[in-house]
């Protein structure tokens, strides 16, 4: 398996293949949310690395992800939206959750990089990725309360190993989503469906109203006759109502300097 994830043959996958972990019994973690993923996936944190644009940010990323040649990836998150404090108070948080959960590691026997530290001693190593988010109450705790928290959350990851493990023995193992790793084979994919919808949408509106004009429910008029028909577009000239029958001859046709044909716009029709 080392040779190859550091030979880059296991694609890295999206963050959204992690699923929360929800504890067992009465202990919960109120510290730290726990993510853990049988594949192995990106951070939860690395959304600018993980975009259709080809940068070489992304570049950089997938080459680190690709050649890592540890059987567990796990990692200490504090975002900006579940710790609200400055940069270096985030990162001292994360780096003394980071030391609590090596601690509880190696209670279980376990290295960092999630080996047995007694290889003779017929243990299984850990592997998929396992990702903790830090949460605001972290920043008040003991450290002796956050060993207590990562100890929880080690129990908590165990225990969805097992449960993958029997569903492997019985032959139900779950199936990968049907979605599309590839983050920009997935974004074709919804707008082509998108455009799909529109057209059918307007196809069957123009279907709609080629039968409403049939049936002769609506006619064919233009914005003009419109316009005339509710009286904001006046058809007669001044020149044309002074010259009507019994109106005063005497009074001399106003000269017409109107540059729309000698419509008067914005009168209704008396």
């Amino acid at each position: 398996m080392a040779g190859l994830l550091r030979n880059g043959r296991i694609p890295v996958k999206p963050s959204r293949l992690l699923s929360p972990l929800q504890s067992v019994g009465a202990n919960k973690t109120i510290a730290m949310s726990t993510f853990y993923s049988p594949h192995y996936v990106f951070a939860l944190s690395s959304n600018r690395y993980t975009s259709e644009a080809d940068t070489l940010a992304k570049e950089w990323a997938e080459r680190r992800y690709n050649t890592r040649s540890e059987l567990f990836w796990w990692t200490c998150i504090t975002k900006k939206e579940t710790l609200t404090s400055k940069k270096t108070l985030r990162s001292w948080i994360a780096r003394r959750t980071r030391m609590a959960f090596v601690e509880s590691l190696r209670k279980r026997g376990y290295d960092s990089d999630g080996t047995r530290l007694d290889p003779t001693d017929g243990g299984k190593a850990l592997y998929g990725t396992a990702q903790l988010l830090v949460r605001e109450p972290c920043i008040f705790m003991k450290t002796e309360d956050v060993r207590k928290e990562t100890d929880l959350a080690l129990e908590i990851i165990f225990q969805r190993m097992k449960k993958l493990e029997g569903k492997q023995k019985d032959g139900q193992v779950a199936k990968a989503p049907k979605a599309s790793y590839d983050g920009r084979t997935s974004t074709l994919r919804q707008g082509s469906q998108r455009r799909y919808e529109i057209s059918k949408t307007l196809a069957s509106t123009k279907s709609q109203k080629q039968w409403s004009e049939g049936k002769g429910i609506i006619r064919k008029t233009s914005e003009r006759v419109q316009n005339e028909e509710q009286g904001i577009v006046r058809r007669t000239t001044e020149r044309e109502r002074i010259l009507e029958p019994g109106a005063d001859t005497n009074k001399k046709p106003p000269r017409n300097r109107s540059h729309n044909g000698g419509f008067t716009i914005g009168r209704k029709i008396q």
